[in-house]
């Protein structure tokens, strides 16, 4: 039973290591099949290009097997951006950890 508990725990750590300086979540959930969906605000357009480089950054183990912008508003009151993006995970990356 041990061998196949999923550690989501390290899932949620592995993220946050991946979260740029000044990048903000608004939502954060599991939408499928090993898919998560998160929004949130960012200063700029230079900062969400960095998750998304972070998120996609091959390294061992391989947690998140891609990432995928969604959407992006300017909010052009502040100079801020609003962003969406859809993450697939590699569960078998989440056993034994």
């Amino acid at each position: 039973i041990f061998t196949s508990r999923v550690f989501y725990s390290f899932l949620l750590e592995h993220f946050n290591s991946k979260v740029p300086a000044g990048v903000t979540l608004d939502s954060f959930g599991f939408t499928g099949s090993n898919e998560i969906s998160i929004s949130g605000e960012a200063p700029n357009y230079l900062a969400v290009s960095e998750f998304l480089r972070n998120l996609n950054m091959q390294e061992n183990p391989q947690v998140f097997t891609s990432a995928l912008l969604t959407s992006i508003t300017l909010n052009s009151a502040n100079g801020t951006v609003k962003y969406a993006i859809v993450i697939n995970y590699d569960v078998e990356a989440l056993k034994n950890k």
